[in-house]
């Protein structure tokens, strides 16, 4: 029982790997501008933050339900609730927080997307309008 209670040791050594990601990606904010490299570069860790994060929760988890301990972790818009026993915390979810992040650093290029397949998509008709045997309406 004690190998898997050791899975949280794995959890806590990715949480440093998730505080270093985090410190990363604030740096290259600060000291960058946010240009097509750097932004790219940026959107991978954000990326990895909120995978990792996540990771992170599902191997607590894992350790906490092998070592037959009651852990519940509730996941809301923004926010995380961990459950332990009688106990409880609650801290912002940073997954969400990477997402969001990423959504506003590339909303321009978002936004451009959308405009080009709303104008593909409302092309001007080059129909003529016709009568019911085919010939073309007159309206003089």
């Amino acid at each position: 029982m004690s190998i898997m209670c050791n899975i949280g040791d794995a959890a806590y050594s990715l949480s440093i790997y998730i505080s270093l990601l985090i410190i990363t990606g604030a740096a290259i904010y600060a000291l960058f501008e946010l240009r097509r490299t750097s932004k790219i570069a940026l959107s991978y860790i954000l990326v990895f933050i909120a995978v990792f994060h996540y990771v992170y929760l599902y191997l607590v988890y894992l350790s906490a339900i092998n070592c037959r301990a009651f852990y519940q972790v509730s996941i809301y818009p923004l926010i995380i609730i961990e459950s332990l026993g009688e106990y409880s915390v609650f801290y912002p979810d940073i997954g969400q927080l990477a997402i969001i992040l990423l959504a506003l650093m590339w909303r321009g290029e978002i936004r451009n997307y959308i405009r080009k397949l709303r104008i593909e998509r409302i092309e001007p008709s080059t129909h003529t309008p016709t009568t019911p045997d085919h010939r073309v309406q007159d309206y003089s």
